[in-house]
């Protein structure tokens, strides 16, 4: 019986040796950075986007969301991805920044929020960019093959502290 049981521990020894006893190779993360091009400065554009820091905008120090807007040059449109939230608290904010000319734009950017425009406004809320693009190795024939403008979206984790209709003034 004492064999036995020695045979089996060793044989389970073994096993649990093989099982666990090997060293995974870590690979690096991927930067989806690189995934972008870099013509005409996009990826470093998006790279830009990707890092907004809260010194990039003015502080909202209870400025309306007009007063804000009155002391930004007009740019881009906002082109929100999702308008309606549906309770208060939390919610992720997905857009786009788009030139007149339909060109996406990309770059340090943070939204805003008030009830309204004469509203103390609520923010900077900052909106990294999240580039769309995949590894070329996991793109399908036809993602690989389309030229697509938008590389990117913007994403704010936005507090709305009530329910009800706001407004947003987005910075880029």
């Amino acid at each position: 019986m004492l064999r036995a049981t020695t045979i089996l521990t060793v044989f389970l020894a073994l096993l649990v040796a093989a099982c666990g006893g090997g060293k995974k190779e870590e690979t690096a993360p991927s930067d989806a950075v690189q995934n972008v091009p870099s013509e005409n400065g996009v990826r470093d554009n998006v790279k830009s986007a990707a890092n907004p820091t809260e010194a990039d905008f003015p502080a909202a120090k209870g400025a309306t969301l007009q007063e804000l807007a009155d002391k930004m040059a007009a740019g881009p449109e906002l082109a929100l991805a999702s308008s309606v939230f549906t309770t208060p608290g939390d919610s992720r904010m997905a857009f786009g920044m788009i030139n007149p000319d339909g060109t996406p734009v990309y770059g340090s950017t943070a939204v805003y929020v008030a009830p309204n425009p004469g509203a103390p406004a609520e923010g900077p809320f900052l909106a990294p960019a999240d580039v769309l693009l995949t590894d070329k190795r996991y793109r399908s024939k036809q993602a690989a093959t389309t030229a697509d403008p938008f590389v990117a979206v913007y994403a704010a984790d936005v507090k709305f502290p009530k329910k009800g209709p706001y407004s947003v003034l987005a910075a880029t």
